[in-house]
């Protein structure tokens, strides 16, 4: 696949219709938002708009896949380092970059039209954790990783969306340092 640079024109434009329509999906559901509060609130034309996205869809799926990029890109730097410390880095990296997005990450969790973005997050944090599980589990681990990566992956997203709720109530570093140690302990599954 060809890479290309956008231009940072570009880049600006489609993080202010990102974030507008994030702020927006705080107010009504994503189903509601029309393209002309969306420019609105990014400031632009609607033809700033149609010349990035055919209409709401376009910019939600382009939200999803830069989102997914970011935490593949973060995940994948760590991989290769030892554990558990990459684990802890890889967590804090991942929380910066999640709380951000604040907004715009918790529009991608809670919206009911979105069920690929859920799926495919926990499909990288599945390949993210199968490397550690099975180092520590060689003996039939593919039966057990199923039942550890649906409880490590759903209770991340559903710790990481309560938290960014409420941020004030628990530090960036503290809640990476809490994950951190449930999913070290967790790792290591005594037959």
């Amino acid at each position: 696949m060809a890479e290309h640079k956008e231009y940072s024109c570009i880049r600006k434009t489609k993080k202010a219709l990102a974030d507008s329509l994030a702020h927006l999906s705080q107010q009504q559901p994503l189903n509601k938002i029309t393209v002309k509060e969306v420019c609105a609130g990014a400031q632009l034309s609607r033809n700033a708009f149609y010349t990035h996205y055919p209409d709401i869809n376009g910019l939600i799926e382009d939200i999803e896949n830069q989102m997914l990029l970011r935490v593949q890109t973060i995940l994948d730097e760590f991989v290769d380092g030892e554990f558990p410390h990459n684990m802890l880095v890889s967590l804090q990296r991942l929380l910066t970059m999640l709380s951000e997005n604040k907004e715009q990450t918790l529009m991608l969790i809670d919206n009911s039209n979105s069920s690929s973005f859920l799926a495919r997050l926990k499909e990288i944090l599945s390949s993210f954790f199968f490397g550690y599980f099975r180092d520590f589990n060689p003996e039939g681990f593919e039966k057990t990783f199923e039942y550890f990566y649906v409880f490590i992956a759903d209770g991340m997203i559903g710790m990481l969306r309560r938290w960014l709720e409420n941020p004030e109530n628990m530090s960036k570093e503290m809640f990476a340092y809490m994950s951190y140690i449930m999913i070290q302990r967790l790792v290591k599954i005594e037959q």
